[in-house]
């Protein structure tokens, strides 16, 4: 019966124990479920900190009106929280090191719970947060503030109230970019929030059963609580940002014990082994005393832990304060450097010699059962001497086991990626059970030393990013202009967020546009497509911008999910910029959000907190910097358009002379509008006459626009709607531009305009008399203001005309100028005598309008030389007798010069007679054929040569009234003196042009004939306008059966080209003629050329054909390749045997050889024949092949030779003239 009892009353101990201690686990098991709250209700501090750098106006004070706007907006997202802004106290020594006096609440704000006015702000939520309240140092919320300042990052702290309670609250410190110092730091001081007062025992309730209590401390004050307080349970410690904290939980449910009292029949039993319960109870509680110093010592290494900042302080702790958690007697910190391929170890103070010595640093080579199971994520447990020579080296492993080891074990620690980087190294003397607590505990000890390692390797990327910011508020302080401000932050930033490309878009709302600024690395298709986008084109930056939200896409997918292509060249260039992820943060300053920034990174990416935080600050102080310096811009855009249109003002006022007026206006109008290109219009009845800026005449509109000069103003144009309606015209982009006048596309495209504008100058009756355009080479921003200043500048321009009476004459000074400058293009064109006097005879009158011109050259007896016609001139019938201005006669004899053309030449200088003085002081028949055709003014200008010889005259009459105004006087002495220069340059040219083909007929002799060989020769001298070249070939008998054939070309024309031809082919045919090996020809020649210091640039081949062999051996020193004919009529070019251009430094090279049997046929010939500008050479010999193929096909196998060159010259050149020599030489084989 008492065993009975016995056994009954221990089973009845054993499931009552069971139960007690299932409600343990229990208890545990709600230890993290609060601390995950507590981890929950920290982040959710931290996210709503988000977008603080907002708070700072550009001054860099922040407003309570911004405090309130931002604890709204906190409010409207569902976090409302108090909030407050917190800066140094005036003892702070204003640096950034962190070290303060404390701190004072500077402003504090408290939005009602569900935003809106008529919700209840929840009572007590700004307790200690309250303005004005000073915050001493050393406080929980100063070390904070110091912290978040020093570390550039949030900081979790609490707020203390006067009950003693605690509420959890975040630092995060703001910073701007400073203009006026960029090297002052950027802090500016810590925004702070704080959970409401029941906010985290709210949270912590949800998130447990009803029946369990529980308490949150920092051992000084209760953060939560439920009602009632637990009074039993369980204790644990948590780390949370650095913060220990400790966990009270209580189940307050019933344990069942139902079971214990089925067990009361053997309660005999029980007491019977009463004894044996007793030890076994007290052997429970020390080892309960034994869990729990070991948890009191893993929560004082976690604390310890959480201090770590740097790996090196990691190392420090591990080796410390490791060895009290698990009564071991050594505690290491491994290294893991993979590229020296080693582990180095570092030991605690007092760690025996002869461990210190031996484990210093391990090659994991050395290691290879240790170093696999650490890879492979392993803790290693080494239990006895056979593991210890397993896991190291055998020398290694003995060492240490004489000096006392018995156990050890390994801790592999892994980074967040999953590789290990470093190990934990445990030894004791004494062997400990590696039972389960243990083992748990090793992994509670692996997971602690992962995170402090972790937060360390964090808190250096934090310090480098922390220091890059500081550096990219540096730089976009000193930007003077947005591209600057834009180029520093899609350089610096990317740094900072590790991204690979970034870009900054400015929004233009009046134009519904976005400019776009490209990063450096940005790809270049992506560069020229995204420049400027309209604001609804479907893109991340767009969408940013427009909507102020940011976009976060992890991967390329996505984002083409969301915003597919609209066009080949969108899909395209998102292609280029590869399937990584995306972000587009808008940039939001106090006038609303002005643009957005996008990055793009390589891969896909995971948006955390801490990089949504670093974009959101990266766009915050650019976002500034963009405003700041747009601002300047416009300031500096506003003094240079207010100084340019007072310049433009008092040009006008100074300006009473027609010309002045009108060539002033197409330059001046371009600097208050910032334009790159003016056209003035001038109304004449229904057409507009224009003239061009010099800018734009120097692009080659003169030559696309032709059409234009001169218009109906009912043509569809800017100017000529402008003119037709009275109102301005603004072409905001080259798109509307082809949709409004899509016959002006060549134009704008040729031109690169991005917009344009024109407005209309009215008179005082409100006539349009002129039209002013512009055009930009960039989208126009601020449409107003252009369009403010474009009517200033009319309004001007409409004065000046009405005071000066002189829109008429304005008209006419347009045409003339425009004239004159088409007459000097038409000179600069000139190449021989003949065709100066074709030109002035057809064009001078026009500049001075003029109704009438005569030419008349002098020859050397003082007669005027007679004119060659070249074709019709104005209707001119070159047989018929000339008026007698210049001289009389007919155009094409021998005749004297009019008197007053000859006192004017005499003279050198300008003679003007008018009707009375035709009448009085000419001869009575010449006089009467003037007075008939009703000339009333002739104006006789000189034609002087620079040493003072006369040239000749030219005369200009006018058959109407016609004042001789300074402008019309300036016109035509320059008129006088383009004629002079080209009259002296064409003649030089000319008489140069004789002694060069002279002496080039003297050079130049035909190939002479060789048995064997049938040869056929063409030289085709360049035009006269161009002048003769330095081409030649040459024939040479080597000897009995070898001849060459010598083709070549100099670089240039003119006489020097011909000398060098002359000097160039006879050191050629001597070298030959010697027997000097032919691939040692060239690099004498040029060694000898650059002995001589001669700088000419030529190319030359040379064949030797063999009648023994039946080959040919040719060299080419740059020249073109020959073209070989076989006798199967297969036609190849021959690129063997090349070297550098004559006059460069050469090696011999080996010939080219090929066969050269009866009915083969070779042409040699120079670049004339072949070379067309703006085609490439490949083009150019492709089409001299098939030009010889096409012979071939007409004229059988084997054509004659000389059929061969005509056909070659006539298929190639056809009947345009020749821009360069042509030199050819056709071989052929007899049979």
């Amino acid at each position: 019966m008492l065993a009975v009892l016995v056994t009954g009353s221990l089973a009845a101990a054993v499931v009552w124990r069971i139960a007690e201690h299932n409600a343990e686990d229990r208890q545990d098991a709600l230890v993290d479920v609060a601390v995950g709250a507590v981890d929950g209700d920290a982040n959710e501090l931290v996210i709503a900190m988000s977008g603080t750098s907002a708070l700072v106006g550009t001054d860099g004070s922040v407003s309570q009106e911004a405090l309130d706007r931002f604890a709204s907006d906190l409010s409207a997202a569902g976090l409302t929280r108090p909030v407050a802004w917190l800066v140094p106290n005036s003892g702070s020594n204003g640096t950034d090191s962190g070290a303060t006096s404390g701190w004072e609440v500077r402003l504090a704000a408290t939005a009602p719970v569900g935003g809106s006015a008529d919700d209840p702000v929840e009572t007590g939520a700004a307790t200690g947060m309250d303005a004005g309240t000073a915050i001493p140092d050393g406080s929980a919320v100063a070390n904070a503030a110091d912290r978040a300042r020093r570390t550039a990052r949030p900081v979790i702290t609490k707020v203390q109230s006067p009950d003693g309670t605690a509420r959890l609250a975040v630092v995060k410190p703001v910073y701007r970019s400073l203009g006026n110092d960029p090297t002052n730091p950027q802090f500016v001081g810590v925004v702070m929030s704080a959970d409401n007062p029941t906010q985290l025992s709210d949270r912590v309730g949800a998130t447990v059963p009803t029946d369990v209590r529980f308490r949150i401390s920092d051992h000084d004050s209760v953060l939560a609580t439920s009602d009632p307080a637990p009074v039993g349970g369980v204790l644990a410690q948590a780390a949370v940002d650095g913060q220990m904290l400790v966990v009270h939980v209580q189940d307050a449910r019933t344990v069942n014990h139902d079971i214990s009292w089925f067990l009361l029949w053997i309660m005999a039993v029980i007491v019977a082994a009463a004894g044996v319960v007793g030890l076994r109870s007290a052997r429970y509680d020390q080892e309960r005393r034994r869990t729990n110093a070991m948890i009191g010592h893993t929560a004082d290494l976690a604390q310890e832990l959480a201090t770590a900042v740097t790996a090196d302080d990691v190392a420090t702790v591990i080796s410390e304060h490791l060895p009290s958690v698990f009564e071991a007697d050594i505690a290491s910190f491994g290294d893991i450097d993979d590229d020296d391929g080693v582990v180095r170890l570092h030991h605690g103070p007092g760690v025996d010699p002869a461990v210190e010595s031996r484990l210093t640093e391990l090659a994991l080579a050395d290691i290879p059962t240790l170093t696999e199971s650490i890879a492979a994520g392993q803790t290693v447990l080494v239990r006895d001497a056979g593991d210890w020579r397993r896991a190291l080296p055998t020398d290694v492993a003995d060492q240490l086991l004489d000096a006392g080891a018995r156990a050890a074990a390994v801790l592999p620690l892994e980074e967040p990626g999953g590789s290990v980087v470093a190990t934990v190294g445990i030894i004791w003397w004494r062997p400990p059970e590696f039972d389960e607590r243990t083992l748990s505990t090793l992994e509670t000890v692996r997971e602690l030393c992962e995170q402090s390692l972790a937060r360390a390797a964090l808190t250096d990327k934090v310090s480098v990013r922390a220091s890059r910011l500081a550096e990219l508020a540096e730089q976009l302080a000193g930007a003077h202009t947005v591209a600057q401000a834009a180029h520093a932050v899609t350089t610096l930033a990317l740094g900072i967020v590790e991204a690979n490309a970034a870009s900054v878009g400015v929004s233009d709302t009046d134009l519904g546009m976005l400019t776009i600024h490209h990063g450096d690395t940005v790809p270049d298709q992506a560069q020229s497509t995204y420049v400027d986008v309209e604001l609804s084109t479907p893109l991340a930056i767009t969408d940013a911008a427009t909507k102020g939200i940011s976009v976060f896409c992890s991967d390329g997918a996505e984002y083409a999910e969301r915003f597919p292509p609209t066009s080949r060249a969108f899909r395209s260039a998102s292609l280029e910029l590869g399937s990584g992820a995306r972000a587009a943060v808008p940039l939001r300053t106090n006038d609303g959000v002005i643009g957005a920034i996008v990055f793009v990174w390589d891969e896909p990416l995971d948006f955390s907190n801490d990089i949504i935080n670093e974009l959101t600050t990266i766009a915050e102080i650019t976002a500034q910097a963009v405003r700041r310096t747009q601002l300047t811009e416009a300031q500096v855009a506003d003094a240079r358009r207010s100084r340019a249109l007072a310049e433009l003002a008092q040009g006008l006022a100074s300006r009473s002379e027609t010309a002045d007026i009108a060539g002033f206006l197409t330059e001046s109008v371009l600097a208050p509008l910032g334009a790159s290109y003016s056209v003035i219009g001038v109304l004449d009845g229904d057409r507009l006459i224009r003239r061009y800026s010099d800018g734009l005449v120097e692009t080659g509109l003169k030559s696309l626009g032709e059409d234009y000069l001169i218009s109906a103003v009912s043509n569809a144009t800017p100017a000529t709607d402008a003119a037709r309606t009275g109102a301005p015209v603004f072409v905001a982009s080259p798109q509307e531009a082809y949709v409004l006048y899509p016959e002006m596309s060549d134009v704008w495209n040729a031109l690169g305009a991005r917009s344009g504008a024109a407005v209309p100058v009215k008179d005082r009756s409100g006539r349009v008399v002129t039209v002013i355009s512009v055009m930009w080479d960039r989208p126009a921003t601020h449409r107003s203001e252009v369009l403010d200043a474009l009517d200033t500048v009319a309004g001007m321009v409409g004065q000046t005309l009405e005071r000066t009476g002189l829109v008429d004459e304005l008209r006419r000074s347009v045409l003339r100028n425009q004239r004159l400058a088409d007459f000097a293009r038409l000179l600069a064109d000139v190449r021989s005598v003949d065709e100066l006097c074709s030109t002035v005879l057809g064009n001078a009158a026009a500049p001075v309008s003029a109704g009438a011109v005569d030419i008349a050259l002098v020859g050397d007896d003082g007669n005027v030389a007679p004119l060659t016609p070249l074709g019709d001139v104005d209707g001119l019938d070159w047989s018929t007798p000339r008026l007698p201005l210049a001289a009389v006669g007919t155009r094409d004899e021998v005749a004297p010069l009019s008197a007053a053309a000859a006192r004017s030449l005499r003279l050198g200088t300008m003679v003007t007679l008018d009707a009375d003085a035709v009448a009085t002081d000419m001869e009575a028949e010449q006089s009467a054929a003037l007075l008939d055709a009703g000339i009333e003014l002739i104006v006789y200008l000189p034609l002087i040569a620079t040493d003072g010889a006369g040239l000749g005259v030219i005369a200009l009459a006018w058959d109407g009234p016609q004042e001789l105004t300074p402008t019309i006087l300036a016109k035509l002495r320059t008129l006088s003196e383009l004629c002079s220069q080209t009259l002296q340059r064409t003649r030089l040219r000319e008489a140069e042009h004789r002694l060069v083909v002279s002496l080039q007929e003297r050079v130049v002799h035909p190939v002479p004939e060789v048995s064997g060989l049938a040869i056929a020769e063409r030289y085709l001298p360049a035009a006269e306008q161009v002048g003769m070249g330095g081409d030649w070939f040459e024939g040479i008998a080597l000897d009995d059966h070898r001849y060459a054939v010598v083709i070549g070309d100099i670089a240039g024309h003119g006489i020097n080209a011909v000398a060098d031809m002359v000097e160039l082919r006879a050191i050629i045919g001597a070298l030959l003629r010697s027997d000097a090996p032919l691939e040692a020809v060239y690099p004498q020649v040029a060694t000898l050329l650059h002995q001589g210091g001669r700088g000419l640039t030529a190319t030359s081949c040379t064949a030797v054909f063999d009648a023994a062999t039946d080959s040919v051996r040719y060299v080419s020193a740059g020249h073109l390749p020959p073209v070989l004919v076989g006798p199967d009529g297969t036609v190849e070019l021959l690129e063997g045997g090349r070297l550098p251009l004559l006059g460069v430094p050469s090696s011999a090279v080996a010939p080219g050889t090929a066969a050269f049997p009866p009915g083969s046929m070779l042409a040699l010939y120079t670049d004339g024949i072949v070379e067309r500008r703006r085609e490439s050479i490949d083009v150019s010999l492709d089409r001299l092949r098939h030009a010889m193929e096409a012979t071939l096909n007409d004229n059988g196998l084997s054509p004659d030779v000389e059929v061969v060159a005509d056909e070659l010259l006539r298929r190639c050149l056809g009947d345009r003239p020749a821009d360069d020599d042509v030199a050819l030489v056709v071989v052929a084989r007899r049979s």
